[in-house]
């Protein structure tokens, strides 16, 4: 049911909820990533250190249903250039779903709260829809 759903902003409190989540999402992916590539996310999402600077970094939104966070999503604010995001660029990362949530419409609104945000804090964005 929606109803029980929360929506809030995440912080450094909710790193180990964070880390799991992340960790449980993005295994299903070692089966289609190069060994390499999955080498490499694999490596980033187990260590405490680049996670914790990817969130201070970040504005990360979650939904939790009772006190588990079932959703999360990192809006990485412009100024924050990676080997694959340019430095003024704003950009989305890690939109994790919890495999019992999926196909709910949580991801959207996640999309859609971070959408908002970027514009109320005056970052520039383009819609995928332009």
């Amino acid at each position: 049911m929606k109803t029980d759903l929360i929506y809030r902003k995440a912080s450094l409190s909710d790193f180990d909820q964070l880390k799991t989540l992340g960790i449980e999402s993005y295994t299903e992916f070692s089966k289609v990533l190069t060994s390499t590539n999955w080498n490499k996310m694999n490596s980033f999402l187990e260590n405490d250190k680049n996670l914790i600077k990817l969130i201070e970094q970040s504005t990360v939104f979650v939904c939790e249903k009772k006190t588990e966070i079932v959703e999360m999503i990192y809006l990485v604010p412009s100024g924050n250039n990676t080997e694959l995001f340019q430095e003024n660029w704003t950009y989305i990362r890690f939109l994790d779903v919890n495999t019992l949530f999926r196909g709910k419409g949580i991801g959207k609104k996640l999309t859609d709260i971070c959408m908002e945000y970027a514009k109320e804090t005056n970052e520039k964005y383009r819609s995928p829809h332009l």
